[in-house]
């Protein structure tokens, strides 16, 4: 079975996004995780085994995200769950919870971000003030402690994104940004990219939409 990726993001350096990483991993340590931050410049943090709770620092420069990219593909692909502290990475990979970090008061916004936030499942606010956008929100009042309802709520997603697929009318296809009803889904390859798309298996019947994108 193919591992959990869960991808922490945010708009700019020092909103909170390293602390989420060590949030979860404390709260979630049945998942067994192996953490990595992707970044392309120096950084302040210090690197340490998992063990510690601390991410593992893996620093990519441009010219080799790709080799580290691959090295993360075929971790999945061998069932090991990955948290990844990274923007970029959404667009070369479909993560299975995406969870954005947002410091009201920073005005900074990295242009990575912009697509992060749109495909972003939770906003983590690490600071006063909002976004107005319709997503579960969480408030990250101590660097190292939960956010209320935070560990619950990302319990309970992938718990719902480990339930087989099911055949039949009135399944429920469990990976966004598909809403509708389908037969099961499936992970796909565009563009280099893995996507996860409806895959309709029954006809359509009375009162039921076929699903689509």
């Amino acid at each position: 079975m193919r591992g959990k990726l869960v991808v922490v993001g945010g708009h700019s350096r020092g909103v909170g996004k390293t602390s989420i990483m060590n949030i979860i991993l404390r709260a979630m340590p049945e998942m067994d995780w192996h953490a990595v931050k992707i970044s392309s410049h120096r950084h302040s943090a210090r690197p340490g085994p998992i063990a510690t709770g601390s991410p593992e620092l893996l620093r990519l420069p441009d010219n080799e995200f790709a080799f580290g990219l691959a090295g993360l593909k075929s971790m999945l692909e061998d069932g090991r769950n990955l948290l990844v502290e990274s923007n970029r990475i959404v667009s070369h990979l479909d993560p299975d919870v995406l969870i954005f970090v947002v410091d009201p008061l920073n005005p900074d916004w990295k242009a990575t971000s912009v697509l992060c936030l749109k495909r972003a499942d939770a906003l983590v606010f690490s600071n006063d003030g909002s976004l107005a956008l319709s997503l579960p929100a969480f408030r990250l009042l101590a660097w190292d402690r939960p956010p209320l309802g935070f560990a619950g709520w990302l319990r309970e997603r992938l718990l719902k994104l480990s339930t087989p697929p099911v055949r039949g009318a009135n399944a429920t296809c469990p990976a966004p940004p598909c809403l509708g009803q389908c037969g099961e889904y499936q992970r796909t390859q565009s563009g280099g990219a893995e996507r996860r798309e409806c895959v309709p298996v029954h006809p359509a019947q009375p009162g039921v939409e076929e699903a689509g994108r």
